[in-house]
């Protein structure tokens, strides 16, 4: 709900059982309530002139009023209860009191005083001017990246955080080496071609991903054998298809096999391989004649030797 901007004045819920009102009518005590929205919005700190109390109400309410001593007629007060009314008036106001009209004495104790009212003004327009040169100096710096921020002040304030990374690097790098102790890049890799010298490296970043050790060691000796460069891309695609099939007990002689003819196709997605390797399984098992195995088909069944002796000793 939004705020009422409107002026008000407090009014205790007890007012009409109050001694001083209880020989006044419900009209009389309604004029009290009206010199009091008088005083506050034209801030006159509980004091209103002869000529406006005059136009209030009736002659008798305004009497019975002042006969109850809510408000004081200051033209028939005596000297003494002047002064002293004068003086109490000063040190609550910082203003003199006049000579004549009617006043209040229990306004400053109940509702804002003028002071009040202006030292409120002066706050908030003091507030107003500090966040208006806060934002305007903000706004001549240039704004910090949110994800940086954010990434800051998490790695400032939660040192925990820091620290997990730091073993989980460290575990990483551990591993790592476990990796290439078991599939280490052959010494004569640094002297091999750059194009073969990037491939067998994709063999190396491959280590990293969960397969067992009998396709490590089927791929390396792929890219080996393999007399064109392999991409990473091509080499990851492969290793994924003949994953599923040495995983299913395909020896590894007729993967070899089925990869041979893979290359010798038509056929450009390693995705074919899993059909070729299943019909080199059919072929082997016809009766057929054989030739001289070439250099390259020496490979890969010294690859296959290899990888069912992995799978036994696994």
């Amino acid at each position: 709900m939004p705020k009422d901007k409107r002026i008000y004045i407090t009014l205790a819920v007890d007012m009409p059982d109050h001694p001083k009102l209880a020989a006044l009518t419900k009209g009389q005590c309604w004029l009290i309530v009206e010199a009091l929205m008088y005083c506050r919005n034209y801030k006159t700190d509980g004091v209103i002139d002869a000529a406006v109390w005059r136009k209030m109400d009736t002659k008798r309410n305004r009497e019975a009023v002042e006969q109850s001593r809510v408000g004081i007629n200051l033209a028939t007060e005596s000297r003494q209860d002047f002064d002293k009314i004068a003086a109490e008036f000063r040190q609550k106001t910082g203003a003199a009191l006049p000579n004549s009209g009617v006043f209040f004495p229990d306004y400053a104790e109940h509702q804002q005083t003028r002071a009040d009212i202006e030292a409120a003004t002066a706050a908030k327009k003091a507030a107003g001017s500090k966040g208006g040169k806060a934002r305007a100096a903000n706004a001549s710096y240039p704004k910090p990246d949110p994800e940086e921020a954010s990434e800051g002040q998490a790695a400032a304030c939660d040192p925990l955080k820091q620290t997990l990374k730091q073993n989980q690097a460290e575990v990483e790098v551990e591993e790592e080496k476990e990796l290439s102790t078991h599939l280490s890049t052959p010494p004569h890799v640094s002297n091999a071609p750059a194009k073969r010298r990037r491939g067998l490296q994709a063999i190396d970043a491959a280590n990293a991903t969960a397969r067992f050790p009998a396709v490590h060691a089927f791929m390396h000796d792929y890219v080996q054998a393999s007399a064109t460069p392999i991409d990473q891309k091509t080499f990851a695609q492969i290793e994924d298809a003949i994953t599923p099939l040495i995983a299913q007990g395909i020896p590894g002689q007729q993967v070899a096999n089925g990869i041979r003819a893979w290359e010798a196709s038509d056929s450009f997605s390693p995705t074919q391989i899993a059909a070729f390797v299943h019909k080199a399984g059919a072929k082997a098992s016809a009766p057929s004649g054989q030739g001289k195995p070439t250099t390259k088909a020496l490979g890969h069944l010294a690859s296959a030797e290899r990888l069912i002796q992995a799978r036994r000793n696994a």
